[in-house]
């Protein structure tokens, strides 16, 4: 292989590069550095196992188990000494579900308010007697002065945020503001890495976005109160997702278009299922949410590699006329993807060097650039570097739609994923099924884009398959309200696999309709604000409450009917495609699929 390079590298395709002096990176991937190799293995499992899931802890942590009113010492004390349990205290102490009262109740009241009494008599403890007959349909009622006091099961969580912080009753609606500010960290750190990515680097961004998340993650673990926990996990979002944003495109942009899908559904294993099925696992073991957030921080500990191991993207590189650094990138891959072979190719590469340096005046000198990078940027500038994804109508089209489309499935997919709290069952089962559909849905993204010449064409089977899945799901729970939620149990983990897939092709088939200069700035910007759109899901799941068990998921449904809408627009690529922005804004809007 090494010895056919010395013959391709005097065709005439090669001379008419050199002659330019705009190395082609896809040939010197193909030809001389290995697109599939050791180098690329070690930055995503690098990369893997540093990128934790947080997504998910408030599916332990924000658990909110059956609560009743915190009773005087003297009361809490015989309801301990004679084992009451928990729904007997309840019933007899204050407004409970299947206890006729003066009033009416929802569910939503129940454990707010005890009856008012005095409690602190010496016989109070009376109410208590099963074989007591006093009527209290006539009892004024008053809001728990003393807090409260949550149930204990194996189907929730012991120490959640919920119970240390008393975020019920009219304090209830903290827990989906807190969701929605953390969602929409993750929308600020998409959108802003972006820009820094196109700026600074893959790599800086990455570190920069790394350090962001750690610092917060502690500083949430040590939080005095509700506003900076959320405070501290809204940062926590930014840093995650600005850090996987750019991680996703390193990865891509390190490989070639074949095995994309590959690189980036390995990368996704270490969030979506390894360390979310973990979570289940931690929680079970670990009863305190302060000491199962810092134990969810732990991978971070890898991120001191990052300045050692982790490259600079050669394509980004090459776009900022740095030609000469993207090929010291370049022979440093080379050489750990050829540990125990010859390596002719560092001759070739070292020419190639030699010949951008030779024409300083070329796009590749790499002198410029670094000065250009000390100015100070303008207002108008950046304003213009984060517009750069809507510079074409193509790039415009493509931005829109893709925001469209990444905000529905997201939504639907923190939906699913948080719509684990909601349903029946043991809290640890239902997030360990959520996790592990993770695993079948990277096996699928990697076989279905490493076989199918299409981009676009499985993304909409499988969201038509999603369809499919979640309208009889949530039609048979509100219709015909089972007293188990096994149908419905079963139909979102299908749609949650599904989910977890799409967003796999999303990360390999949304950056490959951008050229590489406008690249991790679009698939910012289409995330970003996608994810802001995603906020709502938090809020749409408490209709289950508010309207019938099972209604989230049919809006869910509709949500993917529009993504699938807007996919329709979006051009079919093949494993080929435009990697430059002048061929973007040459294009006429319409991608030509490679034979």
């Amino acid at each position: 292989m090494d010895n056919q390079f010395e013959i391709n590298i005097k065709t005439e395709k090669y001379q008419q590069k050199q002659r330019r002096y705009e190395p082609d990176i896809d040939q010197l991937l193909e030809d001389i550095i290995r697109p599939y190799g050791l180098w690329q293995w070690m930055v995503t499992v690098l990369l893997m196992v540093s990128s934790t899931s947080i997504a998910t802890f408030p599916v332990y942590a924000n658990a909110a188990a059956p609560h009743r009113c915190r009773m005087e010492p003297h009361i809490e004390q015989f309801i301990n000494q004679h084992n009451l349990s928990f729904s007997q205290v309840a019933s007899r102490i204050g407004p409970w579900k299947g206890i006729s009262t003066n009033r009416t109740w929802t569910s939503k009241h129940f454990g707010c308010f005890r009856y008012r009494s005095n409690w602190s008599a010496e016989n109070s403890t009376t109410i208590l007697d099963v074989n007591s007959s006093g009527d209290r349909l006539e009892l004024e009622v008053e809001r728990c002065p003393l807090g409260f006091v949550h149930d204990r099961s194996n189907h929730h969580y012991p120490g959640t945020i919920v119970a240390e912080f008393a975020t019920v009753c009219e304090r209830d609606w903290l827990v989906p503001t807190g969701t929605t500010l953390f969602l929409l960290g993750f929308a600020l750190g998409m959108i802003t890495s972006g820009w820094i990515g196109d700026r600074l680097g893959r790599k800086k961004t990455v570190i920069v976005f790394s350090v962001l998340e750690l610092l917060s993650g502690v500083w949430a673990t040590l939080s005095p109160n509700f506003a900076n926990y959320i405070l501290a996990r809204t940062f926590m979002g930014i840093g995650n997702l600005g850090k996987a944003n750019a991680a996703n495109v390193l990865i891509l942009e390190l490989t070639t278009a074949k095995y994309r899908s590959m690189m980036s559904a390995s990368f996704s294993l270490g969030t979506n299922f390894l360390f979310r099925s973990l979570l289940p696992l931690w929680a079970f073991c670990i009863p305190s949410w302060r000491w199962l957030h810092l134990t969810t921080l732990s991978p971070h500990l890898f991120t001191v590699f990052y300045v050692v191991f982790l490259p600079e993207s050669p394509r980004w590189l090459t776009s900022q006329n740095r030609s000469i650094e993207a090929l010291d990138v370049l022979k440093k891959g080379y050489v750990i993807n050829h540990l125990r072979c010859p390596k002719p190719g560092l001759k070739t590469l070292s020419q190639l060097q030699k010949t951008i340096m030779d024409n300083p005046s070329t796009a590749g000198s790499g002198c410029s650039k670094p000065q250009q990078s000390m100015q100070p940027l303008s207002v108008r500038h950046c304003l213009g570097g984060l517009l750069k994804s809507f510079s074409t109508p193509y790039l415009t089209k493509t931005t829109l739609c893709s925001i469209i489309i990444h905000g529905g499935t997201s939504t639907s997919f923190f939906g699913l994923l948080y719509y684990a709290r909601i349903l029946y069952g043991s809290i640890y089962l239902n997030g360990f099924l959520n996790s592990t559909t993770a695993f079948p849905a990277a096996v699928l993204t990697t076989l279905v884009y490493r076989y199918s010449r299409y981009r676009k064409r499985p993304l909409a089977g499988l969201i038509g398959l999603a369809l499919i899945i979640l309208i009889p799901g949530s039609i048979f729970t509100i219709v015909y309200r089972p007293v188990d939620d096994i149908v419905l149990t079963i139909c979102s983990n299908l749609a949650l696999l599904l989910h977890t897939s799409m967003l796999g092709m999303y990360a390999v088939y949304i950056p490959e309709l951008f050229p590489s200069e406008a690249r991790i700035q679009g698939v910012g910007i289409a995330n970003g604000i996608g994810r802001l759109i995603s906020m709502s899901s938090t809020f749409v799941n408490e209709l289950d409450k508010a309207i019938a068990h099972g209604v989230p998921l049919l809006i869910y449904s509709i949500l993917l009917l529009i993504s699938l809408m807007m996919l329709a627009l979006l051009p079919e690529i093949s494993r080929e495609h435009p990697d430059d922005l002048e061929k973007s804004r040459r294009s006429t809007g319409v991608t030509v699929e490679q034979k």
